[in-house]
C-alpha cells in the first residue's frame, strides 16, 4: 500500500480493507489519506487503484468500514468524511447519497438482513448535527428512502455510536456500541410489513348450484366454447366443448387485484380434470397485458393441491390471475383458488401439498416438503441452509446457491 501505511485492527470501527462478499479472492483498500481506492483479484498479492471518487479523510472518527453487501455482486457502501457513498460496479465510480435525514453526518453506517418483501438487505445509519440531535435511520430501498429508528422521546439518547452492525438473520434488529455503555440492541417494528389478507373474491366457490361462477370470468377466443358454473360440491366446473388450439382459448379469471413491487406473492389452488391435462396458471397486468408470472402445469383426474411462490415486477393497482385451460377437451373442476403475500412463517401453510413452484426470488431459510415435485429457479442466500424434499426436484436455469449457502436435495416425499 506503500511507504508508511499501516491497516487498523479489525475490531476498530474504522478499517479501509474488506473482502468481498461475493467473490472469491476479491479483496478491496481505501486510502484515507487521499480517497484513492484499490482492488485485488488474487487475494491480496497484486492491487490495482481503479478510483480517486472518495474523499480524504485524516480524522479517524470521519473513517469507518467498508461494506461489501451479500448477494449483490459490485454493491460497495461507505461512510467516509461524514457522509455516505455508494458504487455499484466495484467501486470503478462512486456517487454520495445526498438525501440524509435533516442534512445530518454520517458518522457510522451498516447492514443487515433485508425486511421480508423487499430484494435488498436493510441499511442503517448513524448521523449526527449536534448534541440531543443524533439518530438511527433504517433504509429498506437502497438508501432512496430513511426510517428514523430511534426516539429521544422514548429515552433513546445514549450518546456517539462507535460502531453499528445490522443482524445479518433477523429482519429489523441493529446493534450499536456507544462509549461506555456496551452493546445495545434494538428490534424495529415490521410486524405490518407482509399482509397475508386473500386478495381473491369467492375463491372457495361454496355457491353451490349457481349457474355462473361469481365473481370470476370465463372468457373464450380463437373458436374456443365453455360453460362455467357451480356444482353441488362447491366446486367451480369449466365444461370444455371446443378448447382451441391454445391455453389461452379459455380463461377463468379475476382482476382488479393490486400488488406491489418486490413483494413476494402465493397462489394455491386445488385442481382436478376429466382427465389429465395441461393448464397455465398466470398473474399479469390487466392494463398492459404483461405477464408478471406464468406456469404451465399437469392436472390430473384426481384433486391436486399446487402451490406457486414468486415475486411481483412491478406495482400494479389492476391486476388479473387466470387459470388457461384450453387446447383440449377435459373440463376441469377447481376447489379453490386462492392469492396472498406469501409471509415469513406462511411455510408451514404450504408444505407437503402435491406440487410446489419457487420462482425466482431469495428462498426463505428452511425446509420445503412436497408430495411429488418441487421445481425451482430461485437463490439461496449466503449463509442460508435449504432443504428440499420431494420425490422429483427441478432446477431450473437460474437456480443458484451462493458462496456460504447449504442447499440439500432429498428425492423422498411426504406423507
Amino acid at each position: 500500500f506503500g511507504p508508511g501505511k499501516s491497516i487498523n485492527s479489525i475490531f476498530t470501527g474504522f478499517r479501509g480493507i474488506s473482502a468481498d462478499r461475493n467473490h472469491d479472492c476479491v479483496f478491496y483498500y481505501v486510502d484515507w489519506d487521499n480517497g484513492d481506492f484499490s482492488i485485488s483479484t488474487d487475494k491480496g498479492e497484486r492491487w490495482c487503484m481503479i478510483s480517486s471518487d472518495l474523499p480524504a479523510a485524516s480524522n479517524n472518527f470521519e473513517r469507518s468500514r467498508l461494506n461489501s453487501i451479500p448477494g449483490h455482486p459490485g454493491h460497495l457502501w461507505i461512510n467516509i468524511d461524514n457522509r455516505l457513498f455508494r458504487s455499484v460496479n466495484y467501486g470503478v465510480n462512486w456517487t454520495e447519497s445526498t438525501n440524509i435525514p435533516n442534512g445530518h453526518r454520517v458518522r457510522a453506517f451498516s447492514f443487515g438482513k433485508g425486511i421480508p418483501g423487499t430484494s435488498y438487505e436493510a441499511l442503517y445509519i448513524f448521523t449526527e448535527i449536534g448534541e440531543f440531535e443524533d439518530q438511527i435511520y433504517r433504509s429498506d430501498d437502497q438508501g432512496a428512502t430513511w426510517i428514523q429508528i430511534t426516539d429521544h422521546a422514548e429515552g433513546e439518547l445514549w450518546g456517539s455510536v462507535k460502531l453499528l452492525e445490522g443482524d445479518r438473520n433477523v429482519p429489523g434488529r441493529v446493534y450499536a456500541t456507544i462509549s461506555g455503555q456496551g452493546v445495545l440492541y434494538g428490534d424495529s417494528d415490521i410486524h405490518n410489513v407482509c399482509d397475508n389478507e386473500e386478495k381473491l373474491v369467492n375463491g372457495e366457490f361454496d355457491d353451490n348450484n349457481n349457474p355462473t361462477i361469481p365473481d370470476w370470468n370465463l372468457t373464450t377466443a380463437n373458436g374456443a366454447s365453455a360453460n362455467g358454473y357451480i356444482n353441488a360440491f362447491d366446486k367451480a366446473v369449466v365444461d370444455v366443448s371446443n378448447p382451441g388450439n391454445q391455453h389461452a382459448s379459455i380463461r377463468l379469471s379475476q382482476d382488479g387485484i393490486s400488488l406491489i413491487q418486490s413483494k413476494v406473492y402465493l397462489i394455491q389452488t386445488n385442481i382436478r380434470a376429466d382427465q389429465d391435462k395441461n393448464v397455465t396458471i398466470q398473474l399479469r397486468n390487466k392494463n398492459t397485458g404483461a405477464v408478471i408470472y406464468e406456469q404451465e402445469t399437469h392436472v390430473r383426474d384426481v384433486n391436486t393441491f399446487f402451490n406457486f411462490v414468486f415475486p411481483s415486477n412491478a406495482t400494479i393497482n389492476n391486476a388479473e390471475v387466470a387459470i388457461l385451460l384450453g387446447g383440449d377437451n377435459a373440463s376441469i373442476y377447481v376447489d379453490e383458488v386462492r392469492l396472498r403475500e406469501f409471509c415469513e412463517g406462511d411455510i408451514n401453510t404450504i408444505n407437503c401439498d402435491d406440487y410446489l413452484y419457487l420462482k425466482d426470488h431469495d428462498i426463505i431459510t428452511d425446509g420445503y416438503t412436497s408430495r411429488e415435485l418441487i421445481e425451482s429457479d430461485g437463490i439461496i442466500s449466503n449463509n442460508n441452509h435449504t432443504t428440499f424434499s420431494s420425490d422429483l426436484i427441478y432446477l431450473n436455469p437460474g437456480f443458484e446457491a451462493e458462496q456460504g449457502a447449504i442447499f440439500e436435495a432429498l428425492l423422498e416425499g411426504c406423507n
